[in-house]
């Protein structure tokens, strides 16, 4: 039989049971502004916006509790259990009358956040919003049902997400190290060997030769305009930043933003296909460029190529032995720098330009297989993650009857 529904009034809740109702969240909880901690150390981790904390202190409120975003992430709620702290990007939300805690968070995953959201590059919610955020009622009984069902799928969906993850992890590794055999032991396995002389390069096929980064290329460091906000504009110079590159890439094809021409003096102007290097941040990834552009200093640019071909020095740079070089070369605190001087001081293992050219498209077409099984399984997740909120969906508005 049927269950009987009926329109709750609310646009993202759609139908409900005839024997639910809607009540806005101030009446079932209290949303809470965050604050920075006293202390920047101590066991209770420290929370934003963000899926994870960065940071501990001794300070303490006691889970469970519901994060959610006030200014930037804020479309992705957090279930915390045990002590936490929240800094004034998140709100805790505790329960104040006869909701569950764990169901709240469950429809807040649901929440049309673009209704009310700042349009804005970090978007924001206040207090006020979530408060009035309406939610589905129902009696306790069915409140519990509802959460165990939910807990069961959803971890069960997770578990499936996490082995799909671990599968691209493990792709990713297999990808790298496929790439590092191929750019210091070339393609033939019984070529005779001989010792590099470097210790993180090892043993190299013996007509190899073994240089330094600044003896075969040129490298160059980018420049940023400041305050960078005076020289953005609609139009002009394309103005790349590392946010520019996307994770699993070889390419840069646009920009977000661009510079106007003042800038371009304080800045350092790069043409189409030059080989850029992450040098803070996420630093030691390679790019090539499908655009001409201007770039800041988180870039390293390489050119005038001597006796290496910029396909195969790509793929020495994305190589463990290069990665290994430059995780003892890094600077900085809080954001991790390459020093541009020990980048010119690492070492490369160099066969004849002919077979550069042999390994780069050898590793162009293993790669790119490799890269198609990640896509695959980035896929099925994506799925997943759709399956599991339509899960949730269905569950928080009653649209599918559940069970314990």
């Amino acid at each position: 039989m049927m269950r009987a529904m009926k329109n709750s009034g609310v646009s993202w809740i759609g139908t409900i049971p005839v024997d639910w109702e809607v009540r806005r969240t101030k009446y079932c909880f209290t949303v809470n502004h965050g604050s920075d901690p006293k202390t920047d150390s101590g066991n209770t981790p420290v929370y934003g916006s963000g899926n994870n904390s960065f940071k501990t202190c001794e300070e303490f409120k006691v889970g469970p509790a519901v994060l959610v975003g006030r200014k930037g992430t804020i479309n992705i709620p957090q279930w915390i259990v045990g002590n936490y702290w929240n800094v004034d990007t998140a709100f805790d939300v505790q329960p104040k009358g006869n909701y569950d805690l764990k169901l709240y968070y469950y429809a807040s995953m649901c929440f049309d956040y673009d209704a009310v959201a700042t349009q804005t590059a970090l978007p924001s919610m206040t207090q006020f919003d979530y408060l009035n955020f309406r939610l589905p009622f129902m009696d306790a009984d069915i409140q519990q049902q509802i959460v165990s069902y939910l807990d069961a799928k959803c971890d069960a969906i997770d578990k499936a997400i996490a082995h799909k993850r671990s599968v691209i992890e493990k792709l990713k590794e297999y990808r790298t190290a496929v790439i590092t055999k191929a750019v210091t032991k070339g393609l033939n396995p019984d070529v005779e060997m001989k010792d590099s002389g470097n210790d993180i390069i090892g043993f190299v096929p013996k007509d190899w030769k073994c240089k330094r980064m600044k003896f075969i290329v040129d490298v160059v460091r980018g420049g940023s305009p400041r305050p960078i906000e005076q020289y953005l504009s609609d139009k002009g110079y394309n103005w790349i930043k590392i946010g520019d590159a996307t994770n699993n890439g070889k390419y840069i094809n646009n920009t977000q933003q661009k510079i106007i021409p003042d800038g371009l003096s304080k800045t350092r102007f790069v043409k189409k296909n030059t080989l850029l290097l992450t040098n803070s941040m996420s630093f030691g990834h390679p790019y090539f460029l499908n655009i001409d552009g201007c770039i800041h200093d988180g870039w390293l640019a390489f050119s005038n190529y001597k006796d290496v071909t910029k396909e195969f020095l790509y793929y020495v740079l994305i190589s463990n032995t290069s990665m290994a070089q430059f995780s003892t070369s890094v600077e900085g605190s809080v954001v991790v720098n390459l020093n541009i001087q020990k980048v010119r001081n690492s070492f490369v293992a160099l066969p004849a330009i002919a077979e550069q050219q042999q390994i780069a498209s050898y590793l162009d077409d293993k790669c790119n297989k490799i890269d198609i099984a990640i896509h695959q399984q980035e896929q099925v997740i994506d799925k997943l993650e759709e399956y599991r909120k339509s899960v949730i969906y269905y569950a928080v508005t009653g649209k599918k009857e559940v069970s314990a």
